[in-house]
């Protein structure tokens, strides 16, 4: 059967256009499973990217009578948000070298400021990079023997005065200048 239209349910903070953009399934396709599940992962990519790391998306293939006997379907993905995350405080503990502004300035990762402007997304790989992107920073200064220890990354949620609940992100990072021998 071939795609007669592709439905989104439950989506409340991204738009329908972005969500088409990013799949390869379009209308008028046949039914390609794998395709659909390779969907689904870009779809939970596209809500990682806007900070909601709890999203969960499936799909069902809806065939009504009518639609039968034209060999159609429609493609409903189905999904559930969760909760946003953003990051409310980064820190830098036991950092005697240089200022926490300018090592947050080699993080892509960034705290949410100006009342949501700066979103502070929280996204763990773009994370682990800056880590490494951090002990280069250390190295390229003359500090060659350089460990950031593994970051604690502590989770709570609030509720703002809308009712609306966001998960909260407060890293911890640790960097460890190791005498040189």
């Amino acid at each position: 059967p071939m795609i007669s239209r592709i439905i989104f349910k439950g989506n409340k903070n991204i738009g329908i256009g972005f969500l088409l953009g990013d799949i390869s399934t379009k209308n008028g396709d046949q039914v390609d499973k794998s395709a659909i599940v390779t969907d689904m992962i870009a779809l939970e990519n596209k809500y990682k990217e806007k900070g909601f790391n709890h999203v969960k998306i499936d799909y069902e293939i809806v065939q009504t009578e009518e639609l039968k006997e034209k060999n159609l379907v429609q493609l409903v993905f189905h999904i559930e948000e969760g909760t946003e995350t953003f990051i409310s405080q980064i820190e830098f503990q036991g950092n005697a070298s240089f200022t926490e502004s300018t090592l947050k300035s080699k993080m892509k990762t960034k705290e949410r400021k100006y009342l949501g402007i700066q979103k502070g997304i929280f996204q763990e790989n773009v994370f682990y990079e800056d880590i490494e992107q951090l002990m280069n920073f250390y190295r390229e200064q003359g500090y060659f023997k350089v460990d950031i220890l593994r970051p604690q990354i502590n989770y709570f949620t609030v509720t703002d005065d809308k009712g609306v609940e966001r998960e909260n992100i407060k890293i911890s990072a640790n960097p460890k200048i190791l005498p040189n021998e």
